[in-house]
């Protein structure tokens, strides 16, 4: 059976069943892929694996998890689809690799991060964490209550200040719902718009090692 998704997949050094390493699966933005993902987590390839998802629906010149309406309303039948099949899609592919389960991430920029914290709140999914880089929450995610405890779960949050697609208030906002939960997040701004800058890999690179070893080997 092919995978619901294509992906790109690095191991680091030494990994193998006899020592797992954490996994990390990036998701990109609407129109972009997965190469792109990969690309930008060099800084990471030498210590997780890392697994980069390509949307399996075209958009452009790239691709898309799902469509929307406009940029803070998803088409709700395909968001939900994407939501479904990546919750049985990534454990599919930590099984399949010398993974640590009790240490995945994920990590997703604009459409990538909505689902992100969509994958995080709304499914039973075993994360370790989630890096979330400029997105949101729609309305029907905000309503639900999370569908397990989120306690021993980490969670990275960045936004650009002059966002143009998601304003900044849209990253505040994101804090404050996680806020509301219980659960303590890092949240950075960054004087960006709607990218990710050296600060913000520098600062989400230090962040996923020092959760996933403990500190050890941060930059």
């Amino acid at each position: 059976m092919e995978p619901d998704y294509e992906y790109r997949i690095s191991l680091p050094p030494g990994c193998s069943r006899e020592h797992p390493a954490p996994i990390l699966f990036s998701l990109h933005g609407r129109g972009g892929n997965e190469l792109e993902m990969h690309q930008m987590l060099q800084g990471l390839r030498q210590r997780f694996i890392v697994v980069s998802v390509r949307g399996d629906l075209p958009q452009g010149f790239g691709y898309a998890y799902f469509h929307v309406k406009n940029p803070k309303k998803p088409v709700r039948h395909l968001f939900d689809a994407a939501v479904k099949k990546l919750s049985t899609f990534l454990p599919e592919v930590v099984t399949s690799q010398p993974a640590d389960p009790e240490r995945v991430y994920l990590l997703g920029f604009s459409q990538g991060a909505i689902l992100s914290m969509t994958l995080l709140l709304g499914t039973a999914l075993p994360l370790k964490g989630i890096v979330s880089l400029n997105g949101f929450l729609p309305s029907y995610v905000r309503a639900l209550a999370p569908v397990r405890p989120l306690d021993g779960i980490s969670v990275f949050l960045a936004h650009g200040l002059y966002d143009p697609v998601f304003p900044i208030e849209v990253g505040n906002a994101n804090a404050e719902h996680f806020a509301s939960l219980g659960k303590e997040t890092t949240y950075r701004t960054y004087p960006e718009g709607h990218t990710v800058s050296f600060e913000t890999l520098r600062d989400l690179t230090a962040w996923l090692l020092a959760d996933a070893f403990g500190g050890e080997g941060t930059p």
